[in-house]
């Protein structure tokens, strides 16, 4: 195949570099002109643009003549490898190529018109096999193309992810560790309560029905006043003293308060292991008589 003058002065720009470089050749720039040309015609058999393929990138100043032939070989077939189509191809260009060796010898001998018409019909219908196949070729030709170049995206996308996710992980890795989390704050205790909200007075203890914040179910309960008494004179986080009893045992694991107070020994000796004021002991009393009381209609109903 002929060298375009294009393609002279890209070969001799190529020379030019690896003598100014003082690259030692392992070839002349003769068998540079003819690799090039086995390049160039193993690009048209592939049915490959040649200019698409970087021949500088794959040929080797250092090698033979044939050893960089064998290189472009490689590169050519194993970035298009020959298929069924390829190998149909080139039968059919034998073929060609073996009838008109035919049909000139038939033209010079003495033959009868039947003989050599017969070889004439043979040549166009495997000349039409050979455009078919060339189509063929041609078309496995650009599929292949094209899918390489799709995995080559995909490979350069999925790399450049790779890439973001490793500096990412390597800023993880560079910074401060985060302060530790400070522990849940107990629920406040009675201890806690401002002062103005803590009881000052004793007063008579009602009965009342509310809505449970944690179930949203009306419960009977005695009011806010008397509950949060009791929480000063008893402990313990004062929101467990204002929710249902079914939310009392599942979010404070503690049971009822009326089997806290309803005790075998009297009020008295409770109030004095408690070190509660003995003023508080007749309240006490009432307020467990209402416990009692909502207890009995939670069991009737």
């Amino acid at each position: 195949m002929a060298l375009t003058r294009e393609d002279e002065e890209f070969l001799k720009r190529i020379w030019s570099e690896w003598k100014r470089a003082r690259i030692k050749t392992g070839m002349t720039f003769l068998e540079l002109r003819t690799l090039f040309d086995q390049f160039k015609r193993l690009c048209d058999e592939y049915y490959i643009d040649y200019k698409t393929v970087d021949f500088r990138a794959i040929i080797d100043p250092a090698l033979s003549y044939a050893e960089n032939l064998t290189r472009i070989k490689e590169e050519i077939t194993g970035e298009y490898p020959p298929g069924a189509e390829f190998e149909e191809l080139r039968f059919y260009k034998e073929r060609v190529a073996s009838l008109e060796r035919e049909l000139e010898k038939l033209k010079e001998s003495k033959v009868t018109p039947a003989e050599l018409n017969k070889v004439k019909r043979e040549l166009e219908k495997t000349k039409k096999e050979l455009e078919r196949a060339r189509e063929e070729a041609k078309r496995k030709s650009e599929d292949y193309k094209l899918t390489i170049r799709l995995l080559r995206e995909a490979l350069s996308v999925a790399e450049k992810r790779i890439e973001e996710l490793e500096k990412a992980l390597a800023e993880a890795r560079a910074r401060p560790p985060a302060p530790p989390t400070p522990p849940p704050t107990a629920p406040p205790t009675i201890a806690e309560i401002p002062e103005e909200l803590k009881p000052v007075q004793m007063r008579e203890p009602k009965i009342v029905i509310k809505i449970d914040p944690e179930t949203g179910k009306p419960f009977k309960t005695l009011d806010d006043e008397t509950m949060i008494t009791l929480a000063s004179l008893f402990g313990g986080p004062v929101e467990s003293y204002l929710v249902s009893d079914e939310t009392r045992l599942k979010k404070y694991g503690l049971l009822p308060l009326v089997k806290y107070l309803k005790i075998p020994y009297k009020i008295e000796r409770l109030a004095q292991w408690k070190r509660i004021p003995v003023e508080y002991v007749p309240w006490l009393k009432r307020v467990v008589r209402k416990l009692i009381q909502i207890e009995k209609e939670k069991e009737r109903e």
